[in-house]
């Protein structure tokens, strides 16, 4: 992998890990359900990529300026977060079952339901 895009990647996934964690502070408190789809969440993000498109955002942000690059890496998040979305639909209207060595998020959301009685099958 290109050392640029390695570098980027070792400092979006922190901080994804720092934004998840939060979330997980939060969501355990309210309901276990809530707190599964977040760690379900993080750990389909997580998984793997290239981190491309975040990468893309934050190196043409350091075309221009070498600024605030906590604040940009926290913003490329962005990119990561929605490449994740598009990777779940995606996975949905293809009825994939696996993504990156992994099961994909409804077959997830599946077996979870399955395991607390909350399907009808």
């Amino acid at each position: 992998m290109n050392k640029l895009l390695e570098e980027y990647k070792v400092k979006v996934e922190a901080e994804l890990n720092k934004f998840f964690n939060e979330k997980l502070k939060t969501t355990s408190n309210l309901d276990k359900d809530a707190n599964e789809m977040v760690t379900l969440l993080k750990d389909f993000t997580l998984r793997g990529g290239k981190r491309i498109r975040g990468a893309l955002f934050y190196y043409g942000y350091r075309l221009f300026s070498d600024e605030n690059l906590d604040e940009v890496i926290k913003a490329s998040m962005c990119f990561e977060l929605i490449q994740s979305s598009l990777l779940i639909h995606d996975d949905i209207i293809d009825q994939d079952i696996m993504r990156r060595n992994g099961d994909t998020m409804h077959i997830s959301y599946e077996k979870y339901h399955k395991a607390n009685n909350l399907s009808e099958d």
